[in-house]
């Protein structure tokens, strides 16, 4: 999941969590209606009206509309996230100002603040901060103007405070920020680490290919999805000729090199759609999904050639492979079986005189080189 999805997802979040707090609201007014409304010597219907029906149905609305907003697929996500806190300041001013008798919700200013801190953008919660600092004065002084209740200087003494906090809250939020980087960069680092970790497993130390427990791991695999998805699979098997004798005769050092040059060729030459292995000792693996045995076959010639070519100092006889290929529709489709019947085509091969490839035919159980 990537980090416009993960975003817009939080944003859509917050719009969900305002909508409970709507449900909250409405159930505060009520309440209080319940309590107190009945002695404050206001109408029931001018009370339900003015203070419940009609705030209510201004911040439905408005949530409705970012609501919407936040799901165009069109928008930008720096859109989707301005538009997510300053709904959250919106709310702070309009219940504010809706409520007037109530100065102590000046310090709602500060929830849009420290929710912007989600989005780890510093300059995004500096400017939610600076449009929560203009707008708290403002419904400070339409509190003072409309109020029936007689704050004198002691409502700008709130504010004043409220002012404070809002700049505690900015400083948090930032902190808060910067604790949520150092925190993702310590698991990027982690699962970098473990990432490395879990491929070096998986790799042979010293060809830098796939090893045999991965070969193990990934054939089972490979096969039972090609057997959903109705793809061939097909799997080559290749294993230096006479790679003993020449070990003994110029030495282990050298039969590293050839070993080393071999599996740098097999990896050069490995497309996009197969995994290279090193099945054990002079043997590699191929296993290539979606492809025939003809392209197999292909690849393997090119493979066969290129080592044939290749030159090692002070030696002048050429170092050969023989591969046999097998694939899924021409053998039982099991691990096993495939393995098997790629086995008996690099059998012939070695007995046919090897440096060569030869695909596994089921009929007759024999092996014949592509035509």
């Amino acid at each position: 999941m990537d980090e416009r999805t993960i975003d817009t997802i939080w944003c859509r979040r917050i719009v969900r969590a305002c909508y409970i707090a709507l449900l909250v609201n409405l159930a505060v007014l009520a309440a209080v209606w319940a309590l107190f409304g009945r002695t404050a010597g206001k109408p029931a219907l001018e009370y339900w009206f003015e203070d419940i029906l009609r705030p209510v149905s201004v911040m439905l609305l408005v949530n409705a509309l970012a609501d919407l907003a936040i799901r165009a697929p069109r928008m930008s996500l720096k859109t989707k996230q301005h538009c997510t806190l300053f709904l959250l300041l919106f709310f702070c001013a309009f219940v504010t100002a809706a409520h007037k008798i109530a100065s102590v919700l000046l310090g709602s200013f500060a929830i849009p603040i420290f929710v912007s801190a989600i989005f780890c953008d510093v300059k995004l919660t500096r400017r939610v901060a600076a449009a929560s600092c203009v707008a708290m004065p403002f419904c400070a002084a339409y509190i003072s103007l409309g109020s029936a209740r007689d704050y004198g200087p002691y409502l700008w003494i709130e504010t004043l405070a409220a002012l404070a906090g809002l700049a505690t809250a900015y400083f948090l939020a930032r902190v808060l920020i910067r604790y949520s980087k150092d925190n993702l960069e310590r698991l990027r680092e982690s699962y970098e680490s473990q990432t490395y970790l879990m491929e070096s497993v998986r790799q042979d130390l010293f060809t830098g290919l796939y090893n045999h427990s991965t070969f193990n791991e990934t054939l089972p695999r490979m096969i039972e999805r090609c057997g959903e998805t109705g793809e061939k699979l097909t799997l080559c098997i290749l294993d230096m000729d006479d790679f003993k004798k020449a070990n003994d005769l110029y030495g282990h050092a050298l039969g590293d090199r050839i070993l080393l040059s071999t599996a740098e060729i097999i990896r050069e030459n490995t497309p996009v759609y197969a995994a290279a292995f090193r099945y054990g000792g002079e043997e590699f693996a191929l296993l290539c999904e979606n492809c025939s045995a003809a392209e197999a076959y292909t690849l393997c010639e090119n493979i066969r050639k290129l080592l044939e070519r290749q030159a090692f100092p002070g030696v002048a006889e050429a170092f050969t492979i023989s591969c046999g290929i097998a694939e899924t529709q021409e053998a039982c489709m099991t691990s096993g079986a495939l393995f098997q019947a790629a086995d008996s085509a690099l059998y012939e091969a070695k007995k046919s005189g090897k440096n060569k490839t030869l695909i596994y035919s089921a009929k007759g159980r024999s092996a014949t080189a592509a035509g």
